[in-house]
């Protein structure tokens, strides 16, 4: 069920128009099983989308924040060490889910898009009431990248990890 709800995600992810605004939206599977709720933002500065998710499942919720970067000539290759979250100045450690790639080519272009799934399950509660959050991404092959959630952004997260 998790691995279906994953891979629902990337597909999500990849296969969205980066011209979309900002959104909540909701995915209910079918009565009884997992709902899927997420605040898709794109051309976020230096990522082009940010996907926070929430699964909502029989025993709880969990929490996930989805990076995407497209470039036509670097490759970004998430690291899964040091990457780093910072809630109303304090500072934790991401943990990074999965990454994917994809190439895509056209006749005079190609464009490579990497993902990669850290885990906020953990720190759903601060987010909901954070004032300001950052994060540290960083990459095997590149310099490490600093983002700073806009206000707007963090509204709707709040509202994704506090609706009923």
């Amino acid at each position: 069920m998790k691995s279906r709800c994953l891979a629902a995600l990337f597909a999500l992810l990849l296969f969205v128009p980066v011209n979309a605004k900002a959104e909540i939206s909701f995915n209910n599977e079918s009565p009884g099983k997992s709902n899927l709720i997420y605040s898709r933002t794109t051309q976020s500065g230096f990522f082009d989308q940010l996907l926070l998710s929430r699964l909502v499942l029989n025993d709880g919720n969990e929490y996930q924040l989805t990076f995407s970067k497209t470039s036509p000539k670097d490759w970004y290759l998430f690291s899964d060490k040091g990457s780093t979250i910072q809630i109303d100045g304090e500072i934790a450690k991401l943990s990074l889910l999965d990454t994917q790639s994809e190439i895509k080519q056209g006749y005079s272009y190609a464009n490579v898009t990497t993902t990669a799934m850290f885990d906020l399950t953990s720190l759903a509660d601060r987010l909901a009431t954070a004032k300001s959050v950052g994060f540290r991404i960083y990459f095997d092959n590149q310099p490490p990248a600093d983002i700073v959630v806009p206000d707007k952004v963090l509204r709707e997260w709040q509202k994704v990890i506090t609706m009923k």
